[in-house]
């Protein structure tokens, strides 16, 4: 109901304001009509009799001065309101045709709105008829579920348990096998010390057996030189000694014995230690192996550096021609800067001689205003003192006019001095800027130099090093196996050109910019000078 009335209420407002179109509309010919034909007659006699016209005016101005400045005060005041009309008829002939297009939006919209509807309408009642088959077969999906719920907490409880069991036996495993390791290392450990100390006791048995048989052969000797008794007597304490050493050498037999098993034991930890030596056999294999792949790989790694020393010699040749090509852009380059130069300095000293001028106008019109400012103040102190206002009016407004005209033109010449002291900034940022770029590309000409000659003067031996040092941190085998040297180096020379041609693109796009600034700070104060003449011509018209 809200919206219906609304659209009566502006529907009402339109008929209304079409009513108040009309008649102003009406009320406006007229009066253009009554201009228009004052206007012709007015232009038509000053055509075909100026004298007329001229004297007319001067009649009137000097006669019926009052009722000719009342004429066009009425004049003024008609066109002011007439254009404050013409504001108002615009504004409600827009007000009008942004109701109408506001209506026209409003129908589209109440008749999308009712096919929405009947659209939201049609889709209820097919989800209403969903939500049925959804609810039935959700009860079905929850009766599923809950069995088979149950079934996977059954399933759930018996692995749980068989976890439980697995978990409880691999512990006791691993205790087992645990306490069988400390074991083991036990009696490995014992068995290391009986080693040393039976390979003590052998060595010891060793250095008796060798004493032994040197007393046996002295004794052997004591009996075939001694015949006499004190030789005898000796020969007896020495069989006694050799008593004494046989006893020790059964001793001795037994701990041999002893020490045999004790070998024989040993000899079994031998043939195990055999077994992890073949092992470890294999496994050295394995690693010759490995060194094998790594040589191959180093053999690659090797052709790769060659390659790359083949590619080191080719950029080096196209180092070359780029210098060359440089050589000739800076060549080109310093023609162009200096013709730029030349073209700068001569516009900088046409812009200062044209400044200069200005300057001086400028001077010469503060001078002039100066005079008919003391012109005027002596004129009005004239006026001050005549009694008759009527005949010294008609000057003193002359030269007020003819004074702010002249301030006018001074304002006007400051204006135009600024506008071209920016152009003349302006010049001097582009020509800031393109120094600026000329340097830059002396100093990438004089890095270019310095590279060609270390390039030159180097040896192949001192690249080679060179390279070889470049590759030392990239030499792990893994990042050798997976890289491809050549796509790297492709992608590597891709970057490069596009930096390159971004680059000159980039100067390119600063030199246009600064020909824009200039040929736009030039265009203003052309503009500005324009304006001032059609100024002064206006005024010459009136």
């Amino acid at each position: 109901m809200s919206a219906i009335e609304e659209s009566d209420i502006e529907g009402l407002d339109i008929n209304e304001l079409l009513k108040e179109n009309e008649a102003l509309s009406e009320n406006l010919s007229k009066c253009m009509e009554e201009k228009n034909f004052v206007w012709s007659l007015w232009k038509k006699l000053q055509t075909e009799k100026p004298d007329l016209s001229s004297f007319i005016l001067e009649k009137v101005q000097g006669k019926h001065s009052n009722h000719f400045a009342t004429f066009f005060r009425e004049k003024e005041k008609n066109e002011v309101r007439d254009a404050k009309v013409l504001k108002i008829l615009e504004t409600k002939d827009l007000h009008i045709q942004q109701l109408e297009r506001d209506k026209v939006v409003f129908d589209d919209d109440l008749k999308q709105k009712e096919d929405d509807m009947k659209a939201y309408s049609l889709r209820l009642h097919d989800l209403l008829i969903e939500k049925a088959e959804l609810q039935e077969n959700l009860e079905s999906v929850k009766i599923e579920y809950e069995e088979k719920m149950k079934s996977l907490v059954e399933e759930n409880g018996y692995l749980s348990e068989v976890v439980r069991a697995r978990q409880i036996k691999l512990e006791n495993d691993e205790n087992a096998y645990q306490i069988k390791l400390d074991n083991v290392d036990k009696e490995k450990q014992e068995l290391h010390n009986v080693i040393k100390d039976l390979e003590l006791r052998v060595d010891k048995l060793n250095e008796e057996k060798m004493i032994n048989s040197a007393i046996i052969e002295e004794n052997i000797q004591l009996k075939n030189h001694l015949n006499h008794e004190d030789g005898m007597t000796t020969l007896r304490l020495r069989e006694r000694q050799l008593q004494q050493h046989s006893n020790m050498n059964q001793e001795n037999k037994e701990l041999l014995n002893e020490k045999d098993a004790l070998v024989h034991a040993l000899r079994l930890e031998l043939n195990e230690l055999k077994l992890v030596h073949d092992q470890c056999a294999e496994y050295a294999k394995e690693q010759s192996t490995l060194i094998q792949n790594l040589q191959s790989l180093q053999i690659q790694t090797q052709t790769v550096i060659k390659a790359q020393e083949e590619k080191f010699t080719s950029e080096v040749i196209g180092l070359k021609e780029q210098l060359k090509d440089s050589n000739r852009l800076r060549e080109t380059l310093e023609a162009d800067m200096e013709q730029s130069k030349l073209q700068e300095c001569e516009t900088c000293t046409t812009l200062k001689e044209e400044l200069q001028a200005v300057k001086d106008h400028n001077d010469e019109l503060l001078e002039t205003t100066q005079e008919k400012n003391r012109r005027i103040s002596s004129l009005e102190k004239t006026l001050v003192a005549n009694d008759n206002g009527k005949t010294g009016n008609s000057p003193s407004k002359t030269l007020e006019r003819k004074c702010k005209s002249a301030k006018q033109k001074i304002f006007e010449l400051q204006k135009v001095l600024e506008f071209k002291q920016n152009e003349l900034d302006a010049v001097n940022g582009a020509h800031s800027n393109r120094l600026q770029r000329y340097k830059n590309l002396q100093h990438e000409h004089k890095i270019v130099l310095e590279q060609l000659k270390t390039f030159e003067n180097a040896s192949e031996d001192e690249a080679k090093n060179h390279v070889e040092e470049q590759c030392i941190p990239r030499a792990s085998p893994r990042s050798l196996q997976n890289e491809d040297s050549d796509s790297v180096w492709n992608e590597l020379q891709h970057f490069k050109t596009d930096y390159e041609k971004l680059r000159n693109e980039r100067d390119d796009v600063m030199e246009e910019v600064d020909v824009l600034r200039v040929e736009h700070a030039n265009d203003v104060t052309t503009i500005q000078e324009l304006r001032m003449c059609l100024e002064d011509e206006k005024r010459g018209i009136g």
